[in-house]
């Protein structure tokens, strides 16, 4: 039987009083979860398909946003959890419902309270073994997730839109200040959070040398400094607008930093339903639901799983001699077939190897369960023969993995080419 945590730390004081305890006082250092985000991985087989391969962190405003309403962040190697006081739980209902705003699209009011985390990756062969663009670079794309889109599938509470972390869910990243590029001097950059409200409006930097209106100016591009300093990280849309109508909808960029590694995944974790009728599943019940008051026990205990891929690569062998000819060389196994290439190919060492490419992409595990085997035979100076066995061949690595066959549409990227060099 498992009961809530007690910790030794808390943000009311827990101290138990002489005689009769006071319910609120001894409520006030038991925890429950609010929600969990346990990270999964198809290439760990090893720790049953759970990924410790993240250090997690809450955003600077997300902190802050905890020490005030008594939560509690725990990294839990595997993905993190969110704790609430059992005391603090009312409060914070009636926190979410005073931070209500008025909807963008004036259908009356909205819940975008939220709690954002950035995912730092601790294995640097990460982006090798998962079913990602192959060149993905932390500094310039992350992936993009928020329980907005979280759905049920086969008993699993899944955070990521299709289900599973994909190059779909990737955007480009931002610092604080950028430039963005405009067609006139009279054009504006207008910024939208996650919510569709509008939180920023910048405009190209006048010359305090020319006095004269911007409308008597000639329509030259120009270029607008944003500065999104002052917002919270997180998801950011943009609408550039001219004097009379939008002119341009530029690609949305994610705000995000170091914390203090540079961080490859981006978690929105609305605390309610933002929207009437919207998507989603959340720690705190539906507020728009009116008569009887929400109880604090139907509060949290909510769990979402984020899964990613693992890569799918195009394995080769290269077969490499130690002494005399092979011949009638052959890799059989299950999953794939194996075409070996005519004529034998050279090494950067120089030696000559027999290449066998795998018919089709197979995914890369910790434990493999492939199998192949090599046979053929070995004729020495003298012509004697002898027979080749390799009964167990070694299977595809974490690293290096190299950009898959450019022949083949889409593969370059999301598959990769596996090396192994044997010699017998």
């Amino acid at each position: 039987m498992t009961t809530s945590p007690r910790w030794p730390y808390s943000f009311t004081t827990g101290v138990q009083e002489p005689g009769r305890q006071n319910e609120r006082r001894s409520r006030a250092s038991v925890y429950k979860p609010l929600f969990r985000v346990v990270i999964h991985h198809g290439y760990n087989d090893r720790s049953g398909g759970l990924c410790p391969d993240f250090q997690i962190r809450p955003t600077p405003d997300s902190i802050l946003l905890m020490q005030a309403q008594g939560l509690v962040f725990k990294d839990e190697g595997i993905g993190f959890s969110i704790y609430i006081a059992e005391n603090r739980v009312e409060g914070l209902i009636d926190y979410l419902r005073r931070r209500a705003q008025l909807s963008a699209v004036g259908k009356g009011i909205e819940y975008w309270t939220r709690l954002s985390f950035v995912l730092m990756p601790v294995n640097p062969m990460f982006v090798g073994i998962t079913a990602l663009p192959i060149d993905t670079n932390p500094t310039v794309v992350n992936l993009y997730a928020a329980n907005s889109s979280a759905h049920w599938r086969d008993g699993m509470l899944l955070l990521a839109p299709g289900g599973a972390m994909s190059s779909e869910d990737l955007y480009r990243t931002t610092a604080a200040n950028f430039a963005m590029q405009v067609e006139t001097s009279l054009d504006q950059v207008m910024v939208t959070d996650i919510s569709g409200s509008v939180v920023l409006i910048q405009s190209p930097p006048k010359n305090a040398d020319d006095p004269s209106p911007a409308s008597d100016k000639p329509l030259m591009p120009s270029f607008v400094q944003v500065d999104l300093s002052s917002l919270p990280l997180g998801l950011y849309r943009f609408e550039v607008i001219g004097p009379s109508e939008p002119v341009s909808n530029p690609p949305p960029l994610l705000y995000t930093a170091a914390m203090p590694s540079v961080p490859l995944c981006f978690l929105d974790m609305l605390f309610t339903c933002p929207a009437r009728g919207m998507d989603g599943v959340y720690p705190v019940p539906d507020l728009f639901v009116g008569g009887m008051p929400i109880e604090p026990a139907a509060v949290g205990n909510i769990t979402y799983d984020l899964h990613f891929v693992p890569r799918s690569t195009w394995w080769q062998y290269y077969i490499i001699s130690q002494s005399g000819e092979m011949i009638d060389l052959a890799i059989e196994g299950k999953g794939t077939h194996f075409q070996r290439q005519a004529q034998p190919v050279r090494l950067p060492t120089g030696e000559l190897a027999t290449l066998f490419n795998a018919g089709a992409p197979l995914p890369m595990r910790q434990i493999s369960p492939q199998r192949f085997t090599l046979s053929g035979t070995r004729r020495d100076a003298n012509g004697r023969e002898n027979a080749i066995r390799v009964d167990c061949l070694p299977v595809a690595p974490p690293a290096p993995v190299w950009p898959g066959p450019t022949e083949k549409p889409g593969d370059a990227q999301l598959t990769g080419i596996s090396e192994m060099f044997v010699y017998v």
